[in-house]
């Protein structure tokens, strides 16, 4: 009898668990050191079952209400009834930058939603060019290629995350036509967590007097004369 009693216990326990299922999950994203971003976590408890929500950066439980966690607060004031844990961090900083996931702890093994990485954004902090790996070129700056040359152009840029996406573009005849890279480079910058890249690509015989080619950045372009 005893044992019927404890295996309809863990029947119940098992259904009452199972009823937890999470609607949305923290997602990737990027943030500029200053900013304001969102991590969303909610979820349907349809037995009404007792429980406990936990948010963790880096594998530590983080107590979102705790002084220690000025930066972060929880979105909705309804959230023990309405289970929507939406948390909100402000003024990002470095340490934010690590892999986060929400866990709904109850009298069963805990259920974990699936992780996200806040990765903290860093602008490009400079750019330069390069013809044949001897003269650098600024922004606003020609390139120089005599009638008839061809050569090596490069364009690098410094400590930004994430590793930044160039392309190099030259105007065809009513579009731009974008150049296969030679070579691409990603290393690591001066700073935590940043960046450097440096492509290359080949700039065929020159027959016009002027050829434009773009160096496309993400949020930017810079146009060249070559």
């Amino acid at each position: 009898m005893n044992n019927l009693l404890v295996v309809g216990f863990l029947a119940i326990l098992s259904s009452t668990v199972s009823g937890f299922e999470f609607i949305t999950e923290p997602e990737d994203v990027y943030v500029y050191a200053g900013e304001t971003t969102t991590l969303e976590c909610s979820f349907s408890n349809p037995e009404g079952a007792a429980y406990i929500l936990n948010w963790y950066r880096g594998g530590a439980s983080k107590d979102i209400e705790s002084p220690l966690y000025p930066r972060y607060s929880y979105v909705d004031p309804d959230r023990e009834t309405s289970y929507i844990y939406d948390i909100k961090i402000i003024d990002a900083q470095l340490e934010d930058d690590d892999d986060w996931f929400c866990e709904i702890d109850t009298a069963s093994p805990p259920i974990r939603s699936g992780e996200a990485t806040l990765s903290l954004a860093m602008p490009i902090q400079s750019a330069f060019f390069t013809k044949d790996n001897e003269t650098d070129y600024q922004p606003g700056e020609d390139i120089d290629f005599l009638y008839n040359e061809e050569g090596i152009i490069s364009c690098t840029t410094t400590n930004s995350n994430p590793p930044t996406d160039i392309k190099i573009l030259k105007v065809g005849d009513d579009e731009y036509v974008v150049l296969p890279l030679e070579e691409a480079y990603i290393t690591d910058g001066s700073t935590e967590k940043s960046y450097n890249t440096m492509v290359t690509a080949t700039i065929e015989k020159v027959w016009k007097k002027r050829q434009r080619i773009f160096f496309n950045l993400p949020g930017r372009a810079f146009g060249r004369n070559v």
